[in-house]
């Protein structure tokens, strides 16, 4: 019975340990039933998230190719961009290589242009020598002319005396003759008578017949000296005022082309100023760029020597396509589409855990749409730029290439002006050229002039023709190509013509 009330007692505690296990297995299956509806709720939650996020990935896989054909275009830009890249650089090498000829041959036509007006100023010192020389021929001329006048003064009163000696002449031989007929008149009257007077008479008669053909003979000699010599007297002079009229004409013009010679000189020394100014100035710029061109290869220099990179921020993306890297742009878009893609995988990772296991993770669905969002915007945003930096850049090599063509233009302006300027000195330099030669060509007229003048002093007698002698030595000293005054009056022809005047002058 003990037993029995045993296995009851143990029936009992087990029937007891059953209920309450049964009611916390009730209680547990309770709260499991709760949590089960929340887990369901939770889960249409999670399931309408997943939608909505399906939703989005579905209008990013709609954008993909919308984003693909802007990442095309921006790689056609790069490329467009890369050959404009290309031909700007070429133009740049040969805009450099067109400087660096057109400074030097501005130089070279500086030094020409210099040269040109070294070789006309001493032109203009060789004309103003020539000049000088030619007043002292003027004055040598003048000198002459003064003594034509005194010899054409003497020459006139021994023309005057020649008339009263011719004069006194027939007077004495109209005496002879009335004596004459005198004594024929005495003689008839004394008829035969008287041989001894008549002898007396006719020795006389023949005398004074004998006097006075001498005295016709003189008078006629005389008559034709004194014409010719006076005749050569008025030729000489004649032609001598029509030469110094001639040679005042010209030496007038002389003095004008001098004049305006001068001005020219003046003029071209002017503008070799102005030239040797704008030639300073290039020098200084031309320096200045040098300089400038030092400091940049020194700073590159150094740069390189601490292996940073040698090129401004906003044309690294330059050098990288030259290099053969991708360009900015291109870089910012594939690091955009890499982020997309590398966002879009994530979110399907996610929507796969998701929907495979009912649990949302450590990401709520409203901060997983709200960074989705924001990286869309992101992406517009990058996309803008983008756009923004490309127009920039467009700007900016638009600006670029107006710039180099006007710099060419001027350039050729520059070449175009030192053209004209060389031609107008070659111009000149013609111009002195043919003075030049007319210049020889007066001064060769002048040296005949001036021989003509000396060789019209034949005429003089020695004794004037000795003070004409002293007169012109004692004034300036002739040019080296023309006969001196006393060459000329100690030569041969004129000691002749002396010599003949002399003889002239005694059978007078």
């Amino acid at each position: 019975m003990r037993a029995l009330k045993l296995n009851v007692e143990q029936a009992e505690a087990e029937r007891e340990e059953w209920v309450r296990q049964l009611d916390e297995a009730e209680g547990q299956l309770r709260t499991e039933r709760g949590g089960s509806e929340k887990m369901r709720k939770a889960s249409a939650v999670t399931l309408g998230r997943i939608t909505e996020l399906q939703a989005e990935i579905m209008a990013l896989e709609a954008e993909r190719p919308v984003l693909k054909e802007k990442v095309i275009q921006a790689e056609r830009a790069a490329a467009e961009a890369r050959a404009w890249i290309a031909t700007v650089e070429e133009e740049s090498a040969r805009a450099k290589v067109e400087l660096a000829g057109e400074r030097s041959g501005a130089k070279k036509a500086a030094a020409e242009a210099t040269e040109k007006l070294a070789a006309l100023e001493k032109m203009n010192t060789r004309l103003k020598t020539k000049l000088a020389a030619e007043h002292e021929e003027v004055e040598s001329a003048r000198v002459a002319m003064s003594a034509l006048r005194a010899e054409n003064a003497l020459w006139t009163h021994k023309l005057s005396e020649t008339k009263r000696t011719e004069a006194t002449l027939v007077a004495t031989l109209e005496s002879v003759k009335k004596e004459n007929e005198r004594l024929k008149s005495e003689l008839a009257m004394k008829g035969d008578g008287g041989e001894k007077a008549a002898a007396e008479a006719r020795a006389q008669l023949a005398a004074l017949d004998e006097k006075c053909a001498g005295y016709e003979l003189a008078l006629h000699e005389e008559r034709r000296a004194g014409a010719k010599g006076a005749a050569d007297a008025r030729e000489v002079i004649a032609a001598l005022k029509e030469e110094l009229a001639e040679r005042s004409t010209e030496v007038n013009a002389l003095r004008e082309q001098v004049a305006a010679w001068q001005g020219e000189v003046e003029k071209r020394e002017d503008e070799r100023a102005v030239w040797q100014n704008e030639l300073a100035e290039k020098e200084e710029a031309i320096r200045g760029l040098r300089e400038k061109l030092a400091g940049v290869e020194k700073e590159r220099a150094a740069l390189k020597g601490k292996g940073k990179e040698v090129v401004s921020p906003g044309e690294k993306h330059f050098v990288a396509q030259k290099r053969g890297a991708p360009s900015l742009v291109e870089r910012k878009l594939r690091e955009d589409l890499e982020r997309s893609e590398r966002a879009r995988a994530a979110l399907e990772k996610q929507s796969a855990e998701l929907q495979a296991t009912g649990i949302l993770g450590s990401v709520a669905p409203a901060d997983f749409v709200s960074t989705l969002a924001g990286r869309l915007q992101r992406i517009r945003q990058l996309e803008a730029d983008n756009a923004a930096t490309a127009a920039e850049y467009s700007h900016q090599m638009r600006k670029r290439r107006a710039q180099q063509e006007r710099d060419v233009a001027q350039r050729a302006q520059d070449a175009e002006r030192e053209a004209a300027l060389l031609k107008t000195v070659r111009a000149d330099m013609d111009s002195a050229q043919r003075e030049r030669q007319t210049l020889q060509l007066q001064l060769h007229s002048l040296q005949k002039l001036l021989f003509s003048l000396h060789g019209a002093s034949a005429f003089v007698p020695e004794a004037e023709r000795m003070q004409l002698l002293e007169l012109a030595s004692a004034s300036a000293a002739p040019s080296p190509t023309l006969p001196s005054p006393a060459s000329v009056l100690t030569s041969p022809m004129a000691t002749s013509s002396g010599q003949r005047a002399k003889s002239t002058a005694s059978k007078k």
